[in-house]
């Protein structure tokens, strides 16, 4: 082979790795590559086109130069995301054509457009019956099932590594974790109790605590924190309950957490009054080194079952260590306060509802509701209730599950408004028009996955998140 001929081939190749790159600036280089963008079709049958940071240089321009009509600009941080609207013609296109700019060069890429429907899979695994909590700990995610009183680890796709079935009717329902044990919250057997992490073993003398209360007929024990080999269990106190479908006001006593203590052969506890009613969460705040207990206010049902709150939730700081003082405490009106996620910082606060559709967003650091009882972050006005909320690893993202309309919320934070940024709206949960699957309780593996918990439809859905 001649000198010539290899050097024509070296000049193709370079000419073909150009073109594969996007494109040349001029002097033979390739492009660099950019983040992947998503076209996502909307229902009103826009299309949403989105790409996250680093796909576009700041403040630039980003339009549909084939497929489509529409535009906007790149973020500070090099994101973008807009809606277009497709040519419709014969029928509507399979792609976008996108044309923008990075590192000062021109670009352009052709997006195929998808649905939201395509990001879920639906029953990726089945559960036990009665699902009611989903923690994500050791790689895998763990079930507790009320009604069948199990508590299983399952692998990511679905095989189950390990079980643990308890006595009849103790309905195991609310799982925390630290690096080594499993910890869960049985209402109907009023126990806590500490198990493996990996292969859900206790010992019943050193890994079970038993919650009591003579006064109360209902406990209530619910959604656990653990710090430093000390668990908090919130508990609702119910004295009295009404006569089914009355429509009187269920009779509470003073809110409760316990300090359950594993640091000695046997677990001791420890009663702290709260100073709202019915509180349902307790969550330990790493960043700021807080627990903090959530007060949901009394919820009560009217005649034909309609849920309401008599009382005012509350956020509740306590400090950790030897001695467990309340340290401040924000009233945050008549709202229902329901699940709690923080800012990386520690700094902010989300919180679902448990009458409604909204949410809310407290100050932290300046003990402050920023978005609150007159201005919440409204999801829907549909009857339904707000199961979990999470924060993204990066913070950028809010995701939050509706359990009567069985949908996955994902917000931006920069915004706090739904149905901006990637997803043009809820991710549907549904497994039909007539059947309920109950969207629940919400995880994020850090792999990209979110992965919710079908409390009716005993399964868990996992959503393939965009970059």
């Amino acid at each position: 082979m001649t000198t010539r001929y290899i050097s024509f081939l070296i000049i193709i190749g370079i000419a073909l790795n150009c073109a594969a790159c996007g494109g040349g600036n001029g002097n033979g280089q390739p492009q660099p590559q950019p983040s992947e963008i998503h076209a996502l079709y909307a229902v009103d049958g826009s299309v949403r086109v989105s790409a996250g940071p680093g796909s576009a240089d700041p403040s630039s321009p980003v339009e549909i130069i084939g497929g489509g009509q529409g535009g906007g600009s790149a973020s500070q941080d090099g994101s973008f995301s807009f809606d277009a609207q497709v040519a419709t013609g014969s029928g509507p296109p399979s792609t976008l054509t996108v044309g923008y700019s990075r590192s000062s060069m021109p670009l352009t890429a052709i997006v195929v457009i998808g649905s939201q429907s395509s990001l879920i899979s639906l029953n990726s695994f089945s559960t036990g019956a009665g699902p009611n909590d989903l923690l994500y700990a050791n790689s895998s995610l763990f079930v507790a099932s009320s009604l069948d009183n199990s508590v299983v680890r399952y692998g990511l796709d679905g095989t189950e590594y390990a079980s643990q079935l308890f006595a009849e009717f103790s309905s195991p329902s609310h799982l925390a974790a630290d690096l080594t044990h499993l910890y869960c919250v049985s209402n109907g057997s009023n126990r806590l109790t500490r198990m493996s992490l990996n292969d859900l073993s206790f010992n019943a003398i050193q890994d079970v605590f038993q919650l009591s209360d003579p006064a109360a007929v209902f406990i209530g024990p619910a959604a656990p924190a653990v710090y430093d080999d000390r668990v908090y269990v919130p508990r609702s106190q119910v004295l009295e309950f009404p006569e089914f479908g009355s429509g009187d006001p269920t009779t509470y006593g003073s809110g409760l957490f316990t300090e359950v203590d594993f640091r000695s052969v046997a677990p001791t506890g420890q009663d702290f009054k709260c100073i709202g009613h019915n509180p349902q969460f307790v969550a330990y705040n790493s960043a700021r080194n807080l627990l903090v207990v959530v007060s949901g206010g009394e919820l009560n049902f009217t005649a034909d079952f309609t849920p309401y709150v008599s009382t005012s939730s509350y956020l509740e700081f306590y400090s950790t260590g030897r001695q467990v003082e309340l340290l401040d405490s924000l009233e945050l009106g008549m709202i229902g306060a329901g699940a709690i996620a923080f800012s990386g910082d520690g700094g902010t606060a989300y919180l679902g509802n448990s009458i409604n559709g909204n949410l809310y967003k407290v100050d932290i650091a300046g003990r402050q509701v920023l978005r609150g009882e007159s201005s919440p972050i409204v999801l829907t006005a549909e009857f339904t209730y707000i199961s979990d909320v999470e924060l993204s690893a990066d913070g950028r993202y809010l995701l939050a599950t509706s359990f009567n309309t069985d949908e996955l919320y994902i917000v931006p934070t920069a915004t706090d408004t739904p149905g901006t940024g990637p997803y043009p709206g809820p991710l549907d949960m549904s497994q039909g028009s007539d059947l309920l699957a109950g969207a629940a309780a919400l995880e994020l593996d850090g792999n990209g996955h979110a992965w919710v918990l079908n409390g009716l439809a005993n399964s868990v859905n996992r959503i393939d998140l965009l970059p």
